[in-house]
């Protein structure tokens, strides 16, 4: 039963233009949205579903969703998951927003944001797909993870746990670790080779920073994870917790790690070193210059670069490692002005102040600091340097003795790995406002102007100086801002679009001087980020428009049910009734504080029909019910729905039917008293022409005597008189036989069997053997079927339809008569076409009548009785029999039979 058939003409407009409105809202939308009804077939696909997947709508309204645009490793999982749908209108994917591949037009898979919501359409579940291109959002993130996976620093992230999420290439390579399975169960505050006191501290919310020793030995007694590593490295580590935006709580720990074990060894040797000269300057000042040529030998052979300054600033002695990184022999270096000759000419002030103060015993020397110095080529490298004072044996400062490590690549690495690492840090602040923003527009419950309010902290809090940052959102001439906002010169504004029109305008900026910025007002990222949060909130803006006209249409079809002359009421599992419509009232009363049990049927217990119904399972229902509250009949439809919480309620539509069924009651006894009557027709007509034959036998028998005895004996009117009766009687006797034959078919109901009809032919062909001779005739047929039925009134059947076809043939031609098959949908369509004189239309109807003739009896003979005989031998094999003609080009007769009779 259709809508229309159940609400006036006037509200099934208004639907309809609900629909048209839906369309309209939908082909101007910025996402695509597709709607498949209960087998995955597509209904609807707006234009924005043309532009991402290349099909026009003609191309893809009626086919399968997934066939088209789900690569094939989906197929499976996609018919599992329609036919639950189908069903019950539950699924997995069913209000979640999920990141999958489609396929386009072309082939080309490219990914994409798919959200599925579900519909009722027609009383069954149809869904609705909103898809959106996200390939730019996904290039952005594979950026930042591959900044992530080729860091030359080890990197690892737990969770606020401390159980480790992921780590790079990098991080495996340093420890060894062949397959990462090894670690997925890893957790930070167990490593046995971080010192409890810096574990407290980085629990406390504070990064730490530590040079240690990490034993590998160790990790292996433990069977914390395995390694192909053993004995023991030094790390450089970095622990940095990461917090929930607006939040003191933190939600991840970073980890940086760098192995600096040749760089300590070296440090160890050099300190070593450093004591036993430092010994040696103390105890020996003066024999420095005899030892001189030995302790060279350990200079040359040292992996730094080691240098002795005079008082005077002038270098004094040199290692074969100092020469290399300076690119000088050693006499070029030795006796020169340090400074003057190998410090960048921007440092020489700064440095010869610190340098004179030292000497002069002013300030405290600092044991390390890193300073460049300028090649032979005019390079500059980063060194280094560890240094230490030299005295005479007076006590009095006669120099300096450093030892320095080129860090310059080193360094840039650092510098390169924290410049990546501050990236990584911003995209993840990016990702992770994204993340929050699509939660909180995910919450049904808050409202555009809650969402635009938390939209614009979300904002500042995602920016590369959230502190420095503010935002707003102007909406509907409202404004939504940050407490701190202010107008400022940087200032970045966004339009939000919604159907290629403006309806809102994003604004972000930054307070005050921006220095770390070089001159970029706003970073790509940042950029990216407003125009995709303008992107969220122009497809939130649009849904709750959707949203709001959805209400208004519910509204709208809850005014219809009030209107509908059918019963209406919709009851909970607990067999609560929510609604009831007017009609029902009208029946049955109020239903405040009823069971439903109670209201329709006046039970005090569930009524065993409903005790276990299939409705709350998800299957519709229908049957008839009497009430014995108002002795009506009533057909009643339970059909499955989902309420706002999401749980399966029952709608019940019903309709009185008491006044059709006592019309079809009188209806069936009509039927039989026609049936009776029809059968005592045809025993009349039987009997009737059965009867008849004797006396018009004898009639006939004694009229032809009488020709025969008195033809030329009596003048030529009293011949033609008998001639008149004689052939009267011939016909008479002929119309008889017709009818008796008429009257017979299906009188006597044999079995149907199997029926070669080739073999039909072949006996017809024999039995209108001397007519065909006779009129020179050719009859030819195709391969014909088997067919179910009875086998003398088929021989009937076709022996009618040629003996017509050859009898009606044109003088000037001989007839031609085809006979052929062909199989359409579940039946066998057979013609027999003739090349006769033909029949005008107006007659079509009227030649299967009993006794309808179209020719006077001296053109053609015959009673006007065969084609009615077809048309009851067809009918009684289930099928139609009609024909195709044009005066004066012959005639086709068609009948049909189904392929398979069943009827015994």
């Amino acid at each position: 039963m259709s809508n229309s058939d159940k609400i006036s003409e006037k509200e099934y407009k208004k639907l309809k233009k609900s629909e048209e409105k839906f369309r309209m809202i939908s082909s101007n939308a910025q996402d695509a949205i597709i709607q498949i009804d209960d087998h995955g077939v597509i209904s609807y696909w707006n234009k924005e579903a043309e532009k991402i997947f290349g099909y026009s709508e003609n191309e893809v309204v009626g086919k399968n969703l997934h066939l088209l645009i789900a690569p094939k490793r989906y197929h499976e999982s996609f018919m599992k998951g329609m036919e639950l749908y189908r069903k019950t209108g539950k699924g997995a994917v069913i209000g979640k927003t999920l990141e999958l591949e489609g396929i386009r037009k072309d082939g080309a898979e490219f990914p994409v944001e798919l959200s599925i919501s579900s519909i009722r359409v027609n009383e069954k579940w149809n869904a609705l797909a909103f898809v959106r291109d996200i390939t730019e959002r996904k290039q952005v993130e594979e950026k930042y993870i591959a900044i992530f996976e080729h860091s030359p620093i080890a990197i690892e992230l737990y969770d606020s746990d401390g159980l480790l999420i992921k780590v790079n290439k990098a991080c495996l390579d340093l420890f060894g670790i062949v397959d990462i399975k090894e670690i997925e169960e890893f957790k930070l505050f167990d490593d046995p080779n971080i010192p409890e006191k810096e574990k407290e501290i980085l629990k406390d919310g504070k990064t730490i920073r530590y040079e240690g020793e990490f034993d590998f030995d160790k990790v292996k007694q433990l069977n914390l994870y395995g390694t192909t590593k053993s004995g023991v490295i030094h790390l450089d580590m970095v622990l940095s917790p990461l917090y929930i935006k607006d939040k003191q709580e933190i939600s991840n720990y970073l980890v940086q790690i760098q192995d600096i074990t040749e760089r300590k060894l070296t440090e160890q040797k050099l300190e070593k070193y450093s004591r036993n000269l430092e010994d040696i300057v103390e105890q020996r000042t003066l024999s420095l210059q005899k030892k001189m040529e030995e302790n060279q030998l350990y200079l040359d052979i040292a992996g730094v670069m080691l240098l002795v300054i005079n008082a005077d600033g002038t270098v004094k002695l040199i290692n074969k490692k100092g020469c290399e990184i300076l690119g000088y022999a050693e006499e070029q270096i030795t006796g020169k002005n340090w400074i003057n000759n190998f410090i960048p000419k921007e440092k020489h002030k700064e440095i010869k102040s610190v340098f004179r103060k030292i000497m002069a015993g002013e300030i405290d020397l600092v044991e390390y600091n890193e300073n460049p110095i300028l090649t032979k080529e005019g390079s500059e490298k980063l060194i280094a340097w560890h240094i230490t004072i030299l005295k005479d044996e007076k006590g009095d400062i006669i120099g300096t003795l450093s030892s320095g490590e080129d860090i310059t690549e080193r360094k840039k690495v650092e510098n390169n790995l924290l410049r990546k690492t501050n990236e990584l840090e911003e995209r993840i602040k990016e990702l992770k406002g994204l993340y929050n923003l699509s939660k909180l527009v995910e919450n049904i419950d808050l409202s555009l102007e809650q969402i635009f309010q938390e939209t614009v902290k979300i904002i500042t809090t995602s920016f590369q100086f959230p502190e420095k940052t503010c935002s707003k959102i102007i909406f509907n001439e409202k404004e939504f801002k940050t407490e701190n906002f202010a107008k400022t010169e940087f200032m970045f504004k966004k339009n939000i679009n919604v159907d290629r029109k403006i309806v809102g305008i994003i604004e972000a900026g930054y307070l005050g001087e921006i220095k770390e910025y070089d001159g970029v007002l706003f970073l790509q990222e940042e950029r990216d980020l407003i125009n995709s949060v303008s992107e969220i909130l122009a497809m939130t803006i649009k849904r709750k428009n959707i949203e709001e006209e959805l209400q208004i249409e519910r509204d709208n079809l809850f005014n219809i049910f009030n209107s509908i002359t059918d019963g209406i009421y919709i009851v909970d599992q607990n067999y609560e009734i929510e609604y009831v419509n007017p009609v029902y009232t009208k029946e049955f009363g109020q239903y405040e504080g009823k069971k439903c049990y109670e209201y329709l049927h006046d039970r005090k217990d569930i009524c065993p029909w409903c005790k276990n119904s299939e409705v709350f399972k998800g299957n519709t229902v229908r049957w008839e019910w009497h009430s014995a509250k108002n002795q009506k009949i009533y057909d009643s439809i339970n059909t499955p729905l989902k309420n706002i919480d999401g749980n399966i309620v029952k709608l019940k539509i019903a309709r009185d039917i008491t006044k059709i069924k006592k019309n079809e009651q009188e209806l069936l006894s009509t039927l039989e008293n026609l049936k009776r009557a029809n059968i005592e027709l045809e025993r009349f007509a039987y009997v009737a022409s059965h009867d008849l034959q004797e006396p018009l036998r004898m009639i006939v028998s004694f009229i032809q005597l009488l020709e025969k005895r008195y033809k030329n004996k009596l003048d030529q009117d009293a011949d033609d008189f008998i001639a008149f009766i004689v052939d009267g009687a011939k016909r008479m006797q002929t119309l008889i036989n017709d009818l008796l034959l008429f009257s017979r078919i299906g009188r006597i109901d044999k079995p149907f069997k199997s029926i070669d009809i080739n073999v039909v032919i072949d006996s017809v062909i024999d039995n209108l053997i001397k007519t065909i001779k006779e009129t020179n005739a050719k009859i030819t047929y195709d391969p014909l079927p088997t067919l179910m039925g009875n086998e003398a009134e088929f021989i009937q059947l076709l022996q009618n339809l040629i003996s017509n076809a050859i009898k009606f043939h044109k003088e000037e031609e001989s007839p031609v008569v085809h006979i052929s098959a062909k199989i359409q949908k579940d039946q066998w369509i057979i013609s027999v076409r003739d090349n006769g004189i033909g029949i005008d239309t107006q007659y079509f109807d009227r030649i299967f009548i009993i006794f309808q003739r179209l020719h006077k009896k001296d053109e053609f003979g015959g009673t006007g009785i065969g084609l009615a005989i077809c048309k009851k031998i067809i009918e009684r094999h289930d099928g139609k029999i009609w024909v195709e003609s044009e005066l004066g080009k012959g005639s086709t007769f068609y009948f049909s039979i189904p392929k398979i009779e069943v009827r015994n």
